[in-house]
């Protein structure tokens, strides 16, 4: 009885917790999404310059409404590296400027600014008519619903969840309106930012109220004056990139490239030279996009090398020429730091495999019989000469052998495309 009473307790217990871990998830992601890093050039932006920016290193989508907040408004910044969570509570504290965030996206909206504080409003205009009265932020029951007969066709689907956020009014006399709903959708996490103390004005077509309410179901058009950044261009997996730039690591010191593809599959070309051997290099890399502004890639390229040993005596003292060639073929395992939208560093340890083989006037040889007696053949006749070696098959009686090294790379890249 006692064993078979702890069984069913602790399989009680198993999906109790198996129930929380989808709200947990959520949380994670969202808390992990406003946790982002962004990355400023100036001091100074404006509204809309500043939502285009954010969306484009984080996905993350400001909207706002055109005729509320003025888009052009200049925003100083209080340094050039902010967290997204950080980077809006700049903004309700200095600007005045209240947001909710659903998901991936933050609806901003302009609140009027307390009078006497010196300030003015984000329109750029005095706040001068603003009446001292709190309108606090409330939760209402769900209300009972309506009959089926008598709901909005449109607006059905969202009688099934009465928790939602309303964010009123938008104006009904837009340009080129677009399907959005203002009303959304109330998730489990969903977090609402306000200001200390909201004002209104007492002109009541500025009358607006952020509230957790059971209101009838409405949806306002909302045209091109409502500005939302996507940033889905940014994410597009299958958006062509060409990229270009140098790398150096411990055999070739300048190596231009150039990488062309998709973001996660792409082709590479590369013209290696450490000043006195040079050679095209040619294969493939793919990568994966990891938190923050990191990549990893895996890239694969092998090209031909050769070397020459011109007027070199043999064992007779005739003179003969030596060449040397080689293939070289690396795998290189990259971290890849986004510096702007536009440049990144790149940089990673490299494993090499170099295989040459030797030819005496044209023909393959062992060069034993054709060099001078006690001369060190690997350490003299060689296309490039690693700084050390894991593995070296040279024997003085193969004509071919095979280094395998580990070397390291590093670079600087710029996207064209």
């Amino acid at each position: 009885m006692n064993a078979a009473k702890a069984a069913t307790t602790g399989l009680a217990l198993f999906f109790f917790l198996h129930s929380l871990f989808p709200y947990r998830s959520f949380a994670r992601q969202q808390q992990s999404g406003l946790e982002q890093v962004l990355h400023f050039s100036r001091a100074g932006i404006r509204l809309d310059s500043l939502g285009a920016h954010v969306a484009r290193e984080t996905g993350i989508v400001f909207s706002f409404n055109a005729q509320r907040t003025n888009p052009g408004q200049e925003i100083l910044l209080p340094q050039r590296t902010m967290t997204v969570k950080s980077l809006l509570e700049h903004l309700s504290k200095k600007y005045y400027l209240q947001y909710v965030i659903s998901g991936n996206y933050v609806i901003i909206r302009n609140v009027p600014v307390p009078a006497g504080s010196g300030k003015k409003a984000n329109n750029g205009a005095p706040a001068a008519s603003v009446v001292k009265r709190r309108v606090p932020l409330t939760v209402s029951s769900p209300a009972p619903a309506a009959p089926a007969e008598k709901r909005p066709a449109i607006a059905k689907q969202l009688w099934k969840n009465p928790y939602r956020v309303d964010v009123q009014p938008l104006s009904q006399t837009l340009v080129s309106p677009v399907n959005v709903p203002t009303t959304l959708l109330r998730k489990p996490g969903m977090v609402i930012h306000s200001s200390a103390g909201y004002f209104q004005k007492t002109d009541t077509a500025f009358r607006r109220s952020v509230s957790f309410t059971q209101r009838p179901d409405t949806i306002l058009p909302i045209s091109s004056s409502v500005v939302a950044v996507s940033g889905r261009k940014e994410k597009d997996p299958m958006r062509l990139m060409i990229t270009t730039g140098i790398t150096a690591d411990d055999v070739f010191y300048l190596s231009p490239a150039i990488h062309a593809g998709l973001p996660w599959l792409y082709a590479i070309a590369i013209w290696n030279t450490n000043f006195k051997v040079n050679g095209f290099s040619y294969g493939a890399g793919i990568s994966r996009q990891l938190p923050g502004n990191w990549r990893l890639a895996l890239n694969v390229t092998t090209g031909k090398l050769s070397a020459d040993y011109a007027n070199r005596p043999d064992t007779l003292g005739i003179m003969g020429q030596i060449r040397v060639k080689a293939q070289l073929s690396r795998l290189g395992i990259q971290a890849e730091k986004k510096l702007n939208n536009r440049l990144h560093i790149c940089f990673g340890p490299v494993l090499n495999l170099l295989h040459s083989t030797y030819y005496y006037n044209g023909e393959e040889s062992t060069l034993a019989s054709n060099v001078m007696p006690g001369t060190d053949i690997d350490r003299t006749y060689y296309v490039i000469k690693p700084l050390y070696t894991l593995s070296n098959s040279y024997s003085s009686t193969s004509s071919s052998n095979n280094k395998l090294w580990i070397g390291f790379q590093a670079g600087l890249f710029w996207r064209l495309k």
